[in-house]
C-alpha cells in the first residue's frame, strides 16, 4: 500500500490537472494521438518518480513543461 503525505496527494492532484495542457503541447509537438499520449505517461512518471524534489509547488506547470521537453 502506498502511503503518501498531504503535499504529494496535492502535488498528484495538480499533476492530474495538468494533463490536458502536457497532452495539447505533446500532441502539437508529434501531430500523433498516441505517440502525445505515450510522452504525457512518461513525463507523468517522471514527474512522479522525482515529486520531492520539487521546491515550490507554484512552479509545478514549468517544471512538467520542462519534463515532456527533455
Amino acid at each position: 500500500m502506498l502511503i503518501l503525505s498531504a503535499r504529494q496527494r496535492k502535488l498528484c492532484k495538480r499533476l492530474e490537472a495538468g494533463r490536458g495542457r502536457l497532452y495539447r503541447m505533446a500532441y502539437s509537438w508529434t501531430s500523433n494521438a498516441d505517440i502525445a499520449d505515450e510522452v504525457v505517461q512518461e513525463t507523468m512518471i517522471k514527474a512522479m518518480h522525482s515529486i520531492d524534489k520539487l521546491k515550490d509547488i507554484d512552479l509545478l506547470d514549468s517544471w512538467l513543461f520542462r519534463i515532456l521537453s527533455n
